[in-house]
C-alpha cells in the first residue's frame, strides 16, 4: 500500500535524464504480456466438442458479443473482439490493487491514453459511416450554430472518459490508503505488535474497491465507448 505522497506517477527505472519508465507503464505492459500468454494458452487446443472450461469461456464470450452487438449495432458487430479484449484489459489494469500493486488506471496518463484511443476510433468510424461531409452535417443539424458546440462536445469526450475512470480508481486507492493508516494507528494505540486491524477491518473495503469497483468501472468505460460508437455511426438509412 502506497502513502498518499506516492499516489502520483512514480519512476520505475530511468534510462537517461529524460527517458524513463513509470510504474504505470511497466505494469501496463506486464498486464498486456500476461493477457497475450493467457490468450495463446486458452485458445491453442480448442475442440469442436468443448469441455467444461471451453464451454464456460465460449458462453461468456457469446454473452459479451451479444451485449456489444446490441450496443454498437449489428453493422459494427465486427468490433466485438476489440471491445471484449479492451474490457478484459481495463479490468485487469483496475484489478492490480487486489495483489498489492497500485492500479495503472490510477494514473491519469494511462486513462487519458485510453480516452484518446477511444476518441479517434469513434471519430474514424463516424466518418467511415457518414463520410466527413455527412458527419459535419450531422453535427450541425438542425441548426448550423450547433456545430461549434458539438465539436467542443466531441473534443471533451476523451477528457470525460479518462477522468471518470481515473477519478474512481484513484479515489479507491486514497480510501484504502487512509483506511490502512487508520487501522495501523488503532492497532498501535492498543499496543498490538502486529497491526491486527489491518488484516480484519479493511476486508469489506478491499472487496469493494479492489474487486467490485474495478469490474464496474471497466464495464462503464467500455459501455460508454460502445454507446458513443453506436450513436456516431447511425445514418439516415
Amino acid at each position: 500500500m502506497h502513502s498518499l505522497e506516492e499516489l502520483g506517477p512514480r519512476i520505475f527505472f530511468r534510462i537517461s535524464d529524460r527517458i524513463f519508465i513509470t510504474e504505470s507503464v511497466f505494469f501496463t505492459w506486464i498486464v498486456m504480456l500476461v493477457l497475450i500468454v493467457a490468450s495463446v494458452l486458452l485458445t491453442r487446443n480448442l475442440k469442436e466438442r468443448p469441455g467444461k472450461v471451453q464451454a464456460l469461456l465460449e458462453s461468456g464470450v457469446e454473452m459479451l458479443y451479444g451485449l456489444i452487438e446490441g450496443t454498437v449495432g449489428a453493422k459494427n458487430a465486427y468490433l466485438a473482439p476489440y471491445f471484449v479484449g479492451f474490457l478484459i484489459f481495463t479490468f485487469c489494469c483496475n484489478f492490480l490493487g487486489i495483489v498489492g500493486i497500485r492500479s495503472t488506471t490510477a494514473d491519469v496518463n494511462t486513462t487519458f491514453a485510453m480516452g484518446i484511443i477511444a476518441f479517434f476510433m469513434i471519430q474514424g468510424l463516424a466518418i467511415r459511416a457518414r463520410t466527413l461531409k455527412g458527419h459535419l452535417h450531422h453535427m450541425s443539424s438542425p441548426y448550423i450554430f450547433l456545430l461549434p458546440v458539438n465539436v467542443i462536445s466531441e473534443l471533451t469526450l476523451p477528457i470525460s472518459l479518462s477522468f471518470r475512470l481515473f477519478g474512481n480508481i484513484l479515489g479507491g486507492c486514497i480510501v484504502m490508503t487512509l483506511c490502512y493508516q487508520a487501522t495501523a494507528a488503532l492497532s498501535s494505540m492498543l499496543g498490538m505488535g502486529v497491526p491486527f486491524f489491518n488484516l480484519v477491518l479493511p476486508i469489506p473495503l478491499n472487496l469493494f474497491f479492489d474487486l467490485f469497483e474495478p469490474a464496474l468501472q471497466a464495464f462503464v468505460f467500455c459501455m460508454l465507448t460502445m454507446t458513443f460508437v453506436g450513436i456516431n455511426t447511425e445514418t439516415e438509412e
